[in-house]
């Protein structure tokens, strides 16, 4: 047990600095090596480096002292006390380490050390795992609606289902969107099973932002890339649905009665496959082909869409969150609601500035619509306000052929309402048990930020995800994401050679390189795996039981230990055969 608890002492980050160590020399001891490694270093000088330094140079004193590499043996043996080194430089002689601070000492007295010196603490981030998850340009999306204290907390949307209803979406091109689990899908404006772009399909092939805003309004919810943009709700699975068709024809992108038809056949759809959210950043109220819906027909009763959005909460089960719609500067927004936003028993979203105020623009470029619906008018005892809540109007979001922009209206809220919903009824359902999607709908209602006090301008208020998860004590438990954790390995004991061991684990952010360490007790390693390109959440390796010589190990008790660049965790497993 003492071996076993100082090699995990040894592996942790605390009690460790960096620094520069400074060499006496490069560890050459004859003129025959010095000169065997000056020709080498001239051997490795490009001609345009050759050529720049003709300039001002002889061609016999093209190399000099400051060409020659540092001594590969100096490192070694430096690291063999406990330091790992990081950056080397030949022109200072020296490369920075990470160290046990009770090594510095050891490491100084080296005959061949010159010197030591800290590394400036402004890098000391360097060496620092990261605390939390690292949101990036999206920060300000997740914070408004307290996503990341639900983060924090390990409410991240697992085991809750979304559906999504929009133009379209494409996932596999985008990193940040490349681990989104689809699980099912349905295309009801070609009437096929591909919701996702399609090269072979007339709509995708006609008009490329087809598929622009459902995938945005995706990564809003799902997206994994640390330090650029993190869905609201990154843990779900989603089902998705295309039933909003952009253009009509060349340039014109007038509403057609059809797209009703299509968005009520999406939401029985989604309904068939699971969903338990659902998001949908569309709205009605204009069409080409049919009479138009008047300010009176906004009364949740009268649309055929607003009758079946309706039906979501009671009869199936579901949370429905719908734009309110975004007012065009023409308009008015106190009579501009469009179907399905009336509807009753659903989440209406509205749209709020960073300032956490109302988005309005007046004639400049219009903002988020407000209530009343209609049936509300001058009514003394309301019963209903609309929109019901309110989130963010600004969103950054990933684009579908690659990079990041910021985007605006009523669809993002929408998109980050159902996130939060998502995310917090992950604390509150398990195996078929726990809240209602009523009893969400009241808890992210009671919660808001204008709760006691509703209006027409944002509802209840701007939604508080950390209040809501809160507003009565969760089933569910996750782990914290605070750190990379090491969260089992089965099977235990493990025998090589019938099966392989499975090591699961949870990434707090992303990580260009993974690697998993298999140290005998003794701290002596036996095998190294990578993975390249890991994204936030949980995952898998799986280890044969073989060493990096392909050698089955003998029985005993070995250290597995899980490094990113900014985090480590560390698991035990036992091997019998």
């Amino acid at each position: 047990m003492l071996i076993l608890f100082l090699f995990l002492i040894s592996t942790l980050p605390q009690n460790r600095e960096k620094v520069w160590v400074y060499f006496t020399d490069k560890g050459i001891e004859s003129q025959e090596e010095m000169m065997e490694a000056l020709s080498l270093a001239k051997v490795r000088l490009s001609e345009r480096a050759i050529r720049r330094r003709l300039m001002i140079r002889s061609y016999q004193n093209l190399v000099g002292y400051l060409d020659l590499p540092v001594s590969l043996k100096y490192i070694k043996e430096v690291e063999a006390i406990g330091a790992r080194v990081y950056e080397v430089s030949r022109w200072l002689n020296a490369a920075t380490f990470v160290l046990p601070t009770q090594k510095k000492a050891d490491i100084e007295n080296l005959p061949f050390v010159k010197k030591i010196r800290p590394v400036r603490r402004f890098r000391q981030r360097l060496m620092e795992p990261e605390k939390g998850i690292d949101y990036g340009d999206g920060r300000a999306q997740i914070e408004m609606l307290g996503l990341d204290n639900l983060h924090k907390k390990g409410y991240i949307g697992e085991g809750i289902l979304i559906g999504m209803l929009d133009t379209g979406y494409k996932i596999d091109l985008h990193p940040a969107l490349q681990d989104i689990n689809v699980v099912a899908e349905y295309d009801f404006i070609s009437d096929d099973s591909i919701a996702r772009y399609d090269p072979e399909d007339l709509i995708d092939d006609m008009d490329s932002l087809q598929i622009s805003h459902g995938t945005r309004m995706l990564s809003l919810i799902g997206a994994r890339a640390t330090g650029q943009l993190v869905g609201a709700a990154f843990g779900a699975d989603f089902a998705i649905a295309r039933t909003e068709l952009i253009y009509r024809g060349t340039g014109d992108r007038r509403d057609i009665i059809a797209e009703e038809g299509w968005w009520i056949a999406g939401v029985e759809f989604l309904e068939s496959v699971g969903a338990d959210i659902i998001s949908s950043s569309l709205g009605y109220r204009v069409w080409y082909d049919s009479l138009d819906y008047r300010y009176e027909d906004m009364d949740g009763a009268t649309t055929p869409m607003s009758l079946i959005a309706s039906k979501c909460l009671d009869t199936f089960n579901i949370l429905l969150v719908n734009a309110i719609g975004n007012v065009r500067n023409t308009e008015r927004p106190d009579t501009c609601i469009r179907a399905p936003a009336d509807a009753h028993n659903i989440l209406a979203s509205g749209g709020v500035c960073n300032d956490r105020e109302w988005y309005w623009r007046g004639h400049l470029d219009g903002g988020s619509a407000i209530g009343p619906p209609y049936d509300q008018v001058g009514v003394q005892e309301r019963t209903r306000w609309k929109p019901d809540v309110a989130g963010p109007w600004y969103g950054y979001a990933a684009d579908p052929w690659g990079g990041y922009s910021r985007i605006g209206g009523t669809s993002i809220a929408t998109a980050m309402i159902a996130g939060a919903a998502a995310s917090i009824l992950s604390g509150h359902r398990k195996d078929g048990e726990g809240w209602s999607a009523r009893k969400l709908r009241d808890a992210i209602v009671h919660t808001a930020s204008q709760s006691g006090t509703p209006d027409d301008t944002l509802g209840y208020g701007i939604v508080n995800a950390y209040k809501a998860l809160y507003y009565e004590d969760p089933i569910v438990f996750p782990l914290p994401y605070d750190r990379d954790r090491i969260l089992s390995i089965y099977p235990s004991p493990f025998t090589p050679g019938e099966n392989n061991l499975s090591i699961h684990y949870s990434l707090v952010n992303n990580s260009f390189i993974l690697k998993l360490y298999i140290y005998t007790l003794s701290g002596r390693l036996i095998r190294e795996i990578r993975k390249d390109n890991v994204t936030i959440g949980s995952g898998v390796i799986e280890w044969d039981g073989r060493d990096n010589k392909n050698n089955l190990v003998p029985s005993g008790v070995y250290i597995s230990l899980l490094r990113t660049g900014v985090g480590r965790a560390i698991g035990k497993i036992a091997v019998v055969r």
